[in-house]
């Protein structure tokens, strides 16, 4: 399957689960979903981050190698699809400690801005939470 022009295709469920179960649990399929992911074209990074997002949910492990650069991404202020989604599957996520000062720092940007949409800031009141815990 050419996972781009999959996504292309539309953007429905019934699409992003027949690309998570081509996916499954294979690191070399993920990581061409998550290129996807951060693609400039958003059309093409919404679909994709949806798709993620059902991998994740089934093989959290597969995210693992791609958290700090989420939490990068997040810097150039992505459409909220790719903000919702990506606070959403950090959530789940062990943080690097590397990576967790940024993260705190966007979390806290989200909640304070006026403009934010409720599920990211719901998202991010977890992450903060989760981080707070030792």
């Amino acid at each position: 399957m050419n996972i781009k022009q999959q996504l292309e295709k539309e953007h429905s469920k019934a699409n992003t689960n027949l690309i998570a179960a081509y996916i499954g649990n294979d690191k070399s399929r993920f990581k061409e979903l998550m290129q996807l992911f951060f693609d400039e074209e958003y059309r093409i990074s919404q679909r994709a981050a949806h798709a993620v997002s059902y991998c994740a949910d089934r093989y959290p492990g597969l995210l693992t190698p791609y958290v700090g650069k989420m939490i990068a991404n997040l810097e150039k202020n992505p459409e909220v699809a790719i903000r919702r989604n990506t606070v959403r599957l950090l959530q789940n996520q062990n943080v690097p400690e590397e990576f967790q000062g940024l993260l705190v720092e966007k979390c806290f940007d989200y909640l304070l801005s006026a403009k934010e949409t409720i599920a990211v800031k719901a998202f991010s009141m977890t992450i903060l939470h989760n981080l707070t815990k030792v």
